[in-house]
């Protein structure tokens, strides 16, 4: 009984150390919970503290996946000169 509690705190002991910014973004990652535009970059601070980190896709790689596929020539005239302009997609 005693091994048995002491394996249990010691596995609920690993559980419940806090995730890094870096920890998560790896786990979201793996498990696929990113779109193909968002995983392109990613940012951490500097600060192993402050638990946030920021992603970056770039409309040129939209651009070029929506070309490659043939959705980019279904667009709309004005939708297309705006993905022709460069810009980054960011999410916190």
């Amino acid at each position: 009984m005693r091994a048995l509690l002491i394996l249990a705190l010691t596995f609920l002991g690993a559980q419940m150390q806090p995730q890094t910014a870096r920890d998560y973004y790896n786990e979201i990652y793996r498990a696929g919970g990113l779109d193909n535009f968002a995983d392109g970059e990613v940012c951490f601070d500097d600060d192993p503290k402050l638990d946030t980190f920021f992603i970056f896709g770039q409309s040129k790689h939209m651009r070029g996946f929506m070309q490659l596929d043939g959705s980019f020539a279904k667009l709309s005239k004005p939708m297309q000169e705006q993905l022709k302009k460069d810009f980054l997609i960011v999410r916190g």
